[in-house]
């Protein structure tokens, strides 16, 4: 499924494949990442599953979403964990690509799809979880340069807490 999401920010383009069997796990999923070259051609930058994170087990369905914002990347994977699910992120330098941590939610459980849609306005991320409760549910985090770490900003955004 290469081509599942993709998100296009200047002369970057993040594409997901959320059933790729990347390092030989099955459905592991993969981030692709390639920069527009100046004849107007794209230039392949790498590919990352799971494992970047520290995360080797298949199906994990990494890059069923991706959002990108300047040099930085996010990749839901809602499979990770029994479905509970999780989003990567890494930051593109001119040479690497470097993993920012990912995101597990305390408030999920199995089967609530976390990291299904992400959206990453940095040191942002927003990601939705639609099978969290009866409507699903979505959340707001803030990188913290300093320990890289990512904060819950507020509580769980659902429709029963906006009224």
């Amino acid at each position: 499924m290469y081509g599942y999401s993709v998100s296009l920010s200047g002369d970057t383009l993040a594409v997901g494949s959320p059933s790729d069997n990347f390092e030989y796990k099955n459905d592991q999923g993969t981030l692709f990442c390639y920069t527009r070259n100046a004849d107007g051609s794209w230039r392949d930058r790498g590919k990352t599953g799971g494992g970047e994170w520290g995360r080797s087990n298949g199906n994990l369905k990494v890059g069923w979403a991706v959002a990108q914002d300047g040099s930085y990347q996010a990749a839901g994977a809602p499979a990770e964990g029994s479905n509970r699910g999780a989003v990567y992120v890494r930051e593109r330098s001119a040479s690497v690509l470097q993993a920012r941590g990912f995101v597990l939610e305390p408030d999920t459980s199995s089967g609530d799809l976390f990291g299904t849609a992400v959206a990453l306005a940095w040191p942002y991320l927003a990601v939705g979880a639609p099978g969290h409760g009866s409507d699903g549910a979505g959340w707001l985090y803030e990188h913290t340069a300093e320990n890289g770490t990512w904060t819950k900003v507020g509580g769980r955004i659902d429709t029963a807490s906006l009224g």
